[in-house]
């Protein structure tokens, strides 16, 4: 099985940046009309099944996204999100890898634009990550015709954040999803799957002990220890209600926007590197860390060191520190190297490099 997640976060780093250079709203829907697919179910159904009813033409067809490929994924995600039953047939098809010629003809106008020895492995992802898509959908639009599909893929795969994503559509399809694989990969309380986990593991039950990608692992560790003993306590009576997993799924996760009062709240603000639109206001948080300058240096210090404090915000305390001591920082940052979060040691390497 490939390995899908790097490239999966990578698609969607860049679609989130070439979106902010287009004109606003871009909707998915405004995406595909753009491409001359009908912004409708029915439209939308339609192209997966035969590709365009009216091929663009070169001279017409938008840049973005440039992998057109990408349209297919833009129309699962308006199917899923639309809960759309229609679309159950030709969704267990693409998760099956079985294409139709619509999906075909962007495939092949992608790898087109490929050196013939790299169009085999680019083909082999573009399956896996429409596949990774069809299944999210099916799970969302919660058909059990496509249980079996989605077991067998949820047993089959390796990969743990995936199969995460397919136990979670397991339990929106009102199968037995495996918790006991959720809680043991939330018990590594490493980052990467333990977060995915944590976070599906709340999407099936309701309950989260809020490890987040910028948890600390010491705090991972402690909130590890709460699912374990929860899962414990619970597991002989628990059921899954595949209605409230949907809702959960359905429901947007809105971080609260923290006032910029505290040099916490100034350094998490400034640390949200992708703020397009302004919703935290970093760029305001990063003027007035500027104005405290080294008066802040004291509270600084505190944050570096302090091995509970959330990543971003020690992160970004750290950069500060290393540029307002200059070569001075050096020391700390040497011992910093040695900090058991792979991102803090990271970060310190990489700016004593700075520094030289």
């Amino acid at each position: 099985m490939i390995r899908l997640h790097n490239h999966c976060y990578s698609w969607l780093l860049f679609l989130l940046i070439t979106r902010a250079t287009l004109a606003q709203p871009q909707t998915n829907l405004d995406l595909l009309a753009a491409h001359n697919i009908a912004p409708s179910a029915s439209g939308i159904i339609s192209f997966l099944h035969s590709g365009w009813a009216v091929l663009p033409s070169k001279a017409t067809m938008p840049e973005f996204p440039t992998e057109k490929t990408q349209l297919l994924i833009l129309a699962i995600e308006e199917l899923g999100k639309a809960r759309e039953r229609r679309a159950v047939d030709v969704l267990l098809n693409i998760a099956q890898g079985k294409l139709s010629d619509g999906v075909e003809e962007l495939i092949q106008h992608d790898l087109a634009r490929l050196p013939l020895e790299r169009q085999a492995t680019q083909r082999q992802f573009m399956l896996a990550l429409l596949r990774y898509n069809a299944v999210n959908a099916l799970g969302l639009i919660g058909d059990a015709r496509a249980l079996p599909v989605v077991q067998q893929l949820a047993t089959e795969e390796t990969n743990a954040r995936l199969k995460c994503r397919y136990i979670l559509a397991l339990a929106c399809l009102g199968g037995a999803p495996d918790i006991n694989f959720l809680a043991a990969q939330i018990k590594r309380a490493n980052q990467a799957e333990s977060v995915t986990a944590a976070q599906i593991f709340y999407l099936i039950t309701g309950v989260s002990y809020r490890l987040t990608p910028t948890t600390p692992l010491k705090a991972r560790r402690l909130a590890a220890e709460k699912y374990e003993t929860w899962w414990r306590q619970n597991r002989e009576t628990f059921s899954v209600n595949p209605g409230a997993v949907i809702r959960r799924r359905l429901t947007p996760s809105v971080e609260a926007k923290r006032p910029l009062t505290s040099l916490r709240n100034l350094l998490d603000a400034a640390g949200h590197i992708l703020d397009i639109n302004g919703q935290y206001q970093s760029y305001e948080a990063r003027q007035q860390l500027e104005t405290l300058g080294p008066s802040m240096l004291p509270d600084l210090e505190k944050i570096v060191w302090d091995e509970m404090e959330d990543l971003r915000i020690r992160r970004q305390a750290i950069i500060y520190y290393a540029q307002l001591c200059g070569k001075k920082a050096k020391r700390t940052l040497k011992k910093l190297r040695k900090d058991k979060n792979p991102e803090i040691s990271q970060l310190a390497r990489s700016l004593l490099l700075n520094l030289r």
